[in-house]
Parts: C-alpha cells; sequence; structure tokens
C-alpha cells in the first residue's frame, strides 16, 4: 500500500515538475518577447532622438550665419591627447555663410600638421553639404577670417588670418561627402610657445572665431 502511494506521489510530483517546466517556458518566451519589443522601442526612441539633434543641429547651423564663435573647452586635456596621437583633430559644429548659403565647420590640429607637426596649431575650413547647396554657386569663392581671440579684455592682441577661395582646388568644389575631406587654412597658424605667451588659453579655454566676407546677408 505504501509503495502505491509513492507511486502516486512521485506521479504527482513528476506531473507538477512538467506543469512547471510549461510555466517556466512560458514565461521565459514572454520575457524573450518583452526584451525584444523593449529593445525595439528603445531602438525607435534612439533613432527619433538621433533625427531631432541632427534636426537641432541644423537649425543652429543657420543661427551662426557666416561669424562664428568656437570656445574649446578642455583645452589641456585635449592638447596632451593631440600630443600623444590619440586625437589628432578637433572639428566644430557646423555654421552656414548665410540663409541661403554654405555649410562649413572649422578643424583645429592642435598639435600641428605637415610643417607645423609639434611646434604649432594648425586650422582648417571644410566646406560640408548643406540644405542649399542646389541654389548657392560652386565653386565657393567668398573669402574668410579666421581669428584666434586673445581673452586680454584690457589689451587683447588677436592672432588673425585671411584665407582666400582659390575655386581650381578641391577644398571649395561642391562637398561629395557630409564633410568636404579637403579643407583650407594654415598649417601654421600659431606656435606652440607663442600660445602660452597671452591669454589665448584662459579658463583652460580656447576661443577662434571664423568669419566669412563678402557674404549673403541674413534675414
Amino acid at each position: 500500500m505504501s509503495s502505491r502511494l509513492e507511486t502516486k506521489r512521485l506521479n504527482n510530483l513528476e506531473i507538477k515538475v512538467s506543469q512547471l517546466q510549461t510555466v517556466t517556458e512560458m514565461c521565459r518566451s514572454e520575457i524573450k518577447q518583452t526584451k525584444s519589443e523593449t529593445n525595439g522601442r528603445f531602438d525607435t526612441i534612439e533613432q527619433r532622438i538621433t533625427e531631432q539633434n541632427n534636426v537641432i543641429t541644423e537649425i543652429s547651423a543657420r543661427v551662426w550665419c557666416g561669424k562664428f564663435i568656437w570656445r574649446i573647452t578642455n583645452f589641456e586635456q585635449l592638447f596632451r591627447q593631440a600630443k600623444s596621437g590619440d586625437q589628432t583633430a578637433l572639428h566644430s559644429q557646423p555654421f552656414y555663410t548665410g540663409v541661403p548659403g554654405y555649410k562649413m565647420c572649422l578643424r583645429v590640429n592642435l598639435n600641428g600638421i605637415d610643417s607645423g607637426s609639434n611646434t604649432h596649431v594648425s586650422m582648417f575650413v571644410h566646406l560640408m553639404q548643406g540644405e542649399f547647396d542646389n541654389i548657392v554657386s560652386w565653386p565657393f569663392s567668398s573669402g574668410l577670417e579666421i581669428t584666434i581671440m586673445d581673452q586680454d579684455q584690457a589689451n587683447p592682441v588677436n592672432i588673425k588670418e585671411e584665407l582666400f577661395a582659390r575655386p581650381t582646388l578641391q577644398a571649395f568644389l561642391r562637398p561629395n561627402m557630409p564633410r568636404n575631406h579637403k579643407g583650407y587654412g594654415y598649417v601654421e597658424m600659431i606656435t606652440h610657445h607663442a600660445l602660452r605667451t597671452r591669454k589665448y588659453i584662459l579658463n583652460d579655454t580656447m576661443v577662434v572665431k571664423v568669419e566669412i566676407k563678402n557674404r549673403i546677408a541674413c534675414p
């Protein structure tokens, strides 16, 4: 009699184990589905955020309207990274020369390139694909002025260089990629020594201004 009871108990236990396994598999399936749906929602949200950020960036680029100020913060860390080769180039946010106008950005190599390598800061302007490319004239033909701002308010001595477009150069042709690979500027904008002689670096920040000459007037 006890043997039958034990057999019955074992059978009941096996049934319960089987039921638990079924429930467990159902839970796992639901968890997997929920995780997949959640990941899908996260991907959708991230995509929307990226799209909104792109719109904000594009709108912000118009605000500058040919006169762009770039504050390069955390300068000393970025300078060390440039010296070590960890981050040789920095790119500013985009800006437009006008509305409508050309889209561009500024590139800075804090440890220089070519003849300015290890001794100078190099600076270049890069044309970018913009919203008005179909209605502006190519190649780009306006002049530009790049200025490293001396942050001594009493007696500033800015470092200023002018750029003149040369239509035959790749740098001034209509970009066939988001940012033109070729830039135009100065490999020897300022020496590392001169950079430390005045307040070109203040509160760990370097300020650079780009101004477009003969630009289209903004509304």
